[in-house]
């Protein structure tokens, strides 16, 4: 009942800006969007390493974004894709790992449209939080239901998200609320973007304080960090300054 597509980086070490940049070509690109256009009416599972910047999930700033290595083509036309899941509303979950966290962020699986963003963990023991886990679909001609499996508890298997095929609503996260983790030093979703909007650095504003820096432009200090973030796509683009301790600002690339 369902079409699964897998789009593969070609490149790791020649990358120009990011060694660890996930890149899909444009030969790729142009397939996957035949492929979008034969299927109008099916719905579609997209497997990459990393996933499409727009897509919400929770990212590491001061790893992959600090070394603009967080989306897919992170450095060439990263919108490309979210523009595809916004264009195709067959696109019902796009699978990706790469930040090696676990699924226990409240934004661990984001919603664009009807398309359920996912983020899988780690099985084995290289992950950033302890959690080793991955997940499991299940699904038939009616719809499906996505588990976490918990390789620290036995395979445990936790219910996260459960969607129609057919539905025209956006999928709701269902996972236990006891069991997420809310990170509020990091993360666009975490932010409360509607009121925490600030004029100055010196006007604290929660975990996370905004500053208008020009249109489609807004910088987050969170983390020690001046973080520049894209505004239509609701996503960090990179690290534009480090704070020292008295929360002096020095440029990246700075001696």
């Amino acid at each position: 009942p369902v079409l699964c597509v897998g789009l593969s980086t070609v490149r790791f070490r020649s990358n120009k800006h990011s060694v660890h940049e996930v890149y899909i070509d444009d030969e790729q690109v142009s397939w996957f969007e035949q492929v979008l256009q034969q299927n109008p009416d099916k719905p579609i599972i997209v497997f990459t390493h990393a996933p499409p910047m727009g897509s919400g999930l929770k990212v590491v700033e001061n790893v992959h974004v600090k070394n603009r290595c967080a989306w897919l083509n992170h450095s060439d036309k990263p919108q490309r894709f979210i523009k595809l899941v916004e264009q195709n509303p067959n696109i019902k979950l796009w699978f990706s790992g790469h930040y090696h966290l676990s699924q226990n962020y409240i934004d661990s699986i984001s919603v664009v449209g009807s398309c359920a963003f996912v983020q899988t963990g780690v099985i084995g023991e290289c992950n950033r939080d302890g959690n080793r886990q991955s997940r499991m679909l299940r699904f038939d001609q009616q719809g499906y239901s996505l588990y976490t499996v918990d390789h620290n508890n036995s395979g445990r298997l936790r219910l996260d998200l459960q969607h129609a095929w057919a539905a025209t609503d956006s999928p709701e996260l269902v996972t236990p609320e006891h069991e997420l983790i809310p990170d509020e030093s990091a993360g666009w979703l975490r932010s409360q973007l509607d009121c925490g909007l600030t004029e100055s650095y010196e006007e604290a504003n929660g975990p996370v304080q905004w500053l208008v820096a020009g249109p489609n432009v807004l910088l987050a200090v969170q983390q020690g960090m001046v973080v520049e973030y894209d505004l239509e796509m609701r996503s960090p683009v990179g690290v534009v300054a480090f704070l020292d301790e008295g929360g002096v600002a020095y440029a990246v690339g700075d001696s």
